[in-house]
């Protein structure tokens, strides 16, 4: 039945539309990265704009604070990925009950265990935003400080991996062939191993975050722009040394050798606080020049270092011409890897929800998260206990007053709310839908 519905005329017509409006056969470089794939959005809750404003999934123009929402409650991930990812759960729920089950054993694996929501969470801290860096290498528009933070994001699958695979609850085995195997694979000798030893060989790793460069070894050309630029540099730091002793200051301590940005142009300078500046104030009018004067210090310089961060720009302007092509070149290899990296943009992403989930779950004991307990579509009740309403119980000066709710098959599974006006009939109903639609319950006991 699939194949029938995809293979259709009208599959057919909707499928040459978007390859025409997405250019992708325009683009000989996108030839053969793309598959097609049955979407059935049977899997998910169809919620429209009305209903996503009423039940305060995401967060509104006019909302005073942030926990007026839903999103706003569970944005915990610590990635860029991740909250993307959190917004697309909330605006389109799993109904799967499944789906639903498996997203739920690792919450409550987290909940259970501390050590390895800690771990999951402190490998992400930092991460950067791979989805975004994979498809400007896809693009072929990545920089070499982009490739550097996706090898910075590399080197830490092997930690998230160990963390995963130490758990030893019951959802260690889904843990396992969810996350963990596949991350192992993917970092393996034939994937992201090879591209960390690429950027390894093609790049100056030792000189980034200040400089980002093709490594002087790949080309004979650079090795001699590198060695004439360590020599200003040595010199440069012979002379920060000798103003230093010119002032009476200790180098990198009261004064210090830093970098200076006007005009779209980067120089080595010398900065002192202002309480240092006070002190000799009368040799720094006399041999310097001042660059710049602000609350965390002065930058100042003298001619011969003037002079030296000036070569120094010029060795810096015919490195980056001369690599140019070179960048090039290694961003066409490293883009090999995008598939790779899209898979484990999404494998991130996933893991940084759902230890979201269980931070929000032991965030204060006072206000507990459940498990529900998750029945198929056509049979069961709505069962809810101690159900609260997850942004009004966290807003200041709000005692929050829990609430039942029991809809069973065939006696009770139409309820009127009646009471007075501002009695809570809205946040009632809008408590109970909540609760039927995420991942983790604000309640005692829910299914």
């Amino acid at each position: 039945a699939a194949q029938g519905r995809v293979g259709g005329p009208c599959a057919s017509a909707a499928l040459s539309g978007l390859l025409a409006f997405a250019s992708l056969t325009s683009d000989a470089s996108g030839l053969g990265k793309h598959s097609l794939a049955l979407y059935d959005p049977g899997r998910f809750m169809r919620l429209d704009a009305a209903a996503s404003r009423a039940l305060n999934v995401l967060p509104q123009r006019l909302d005073g604070s942030a926990s007026f929402s839903l999103y706003g409650i569970m944005a915990r991930a610590r990635t860029a990925m991740g909250k993307r990812l959190l917004k697309a759960w909330l605006k389109a729920p799993l109904v799967e009950p499944a789906a639903i089950q498996q997203r739920l054993d690792i919450v409550e694996a987290m909940v259970a265990d501390q050590g390895l929501r800690e771990a999951v969470r402190d490998a992400l801290r930092g991460m950067p935003d791979v989805e975004r860096l994979a498809r400007k290498l896809e693009a072929q528009r990545a920089s070499l400080a982009d490739l550097c933070q996706l090898y910075r994001a590399s080197s830490v699958l092997p930690r998230l991996e160990e963390a995963l695979r130490c758990h030893e609850g019951l959802a260690a085995e889904l843990l396992v062939s969810r996350y963990a195997a596949p991350l192992a694979e993917k970092h393996d000798e034939s994937h992201l191993t090879k591209f960390e030893l690429l950027l390894e060989a093609s790049l100056d790793l030792e000189a980034v975050p200040q400089e980002y460069l093709i490594s002087a070894a790949y080309d004979s050309r650079l090795q001699s722009l590198r060695d004439q630029k360590d020599a200003v540099e040595a010199e440069i730091a012979s002379l920060a040394a000798a103003a230093a002793k010119d002032l009476g200051l200790l180098l990198d301590k009261t004064i210090k050798l830093e970098w200076h940005k006007a005009a779209n142009t980067k120089t080595r300078c010398l900065r002192i606080t202002q309480k240092e500046e006070k002190v000799v104030r009368s040799k720094l009018n006399a041999r310097y020049m001042t660059l710049e004067t602000r609350k965390d210090g002065t930058k100042f310089t003298s001619r011969a270092l003037k002079a030296a961060a000036e070569r120094q720009a010029e060795l810096a302007g015919r490195y980056e011409g001369l690599q140019k092509d070179l960048v090039a070149q290694v961003v066409g290899v490293a883009a090999t890897f995008t598939g790779v990296w899209v898979e484990v943009a999404g494998l991130i992403a996933e893991l940084d929800v759902l230890a979201g989930f269980a931070d929000l779950a032991t965030a204060d004991p006072t206000r507990p998260y459940c498990k529900p307990e998750i029945l198929d579509r056509d049979e069961g009740d709505i069962v809810i206990k101690g159900s609260r309403h997850p942004c009004v119980e966290v807003q200041e000066g709000v005692a929050f007053v829990s609430n039942d709710c029991v809809m069973q098959r065939g006696s009770s599974w139409f309820n009127i709310i009646t009471g007075p006006n501002m009695g809570g009939k809205s946040t009632f109903i809008r408590q109970v839908c909540g609760s039927s639609r995420r991942s983790n319950s604000s309640a005692g006991k829910a299914r």
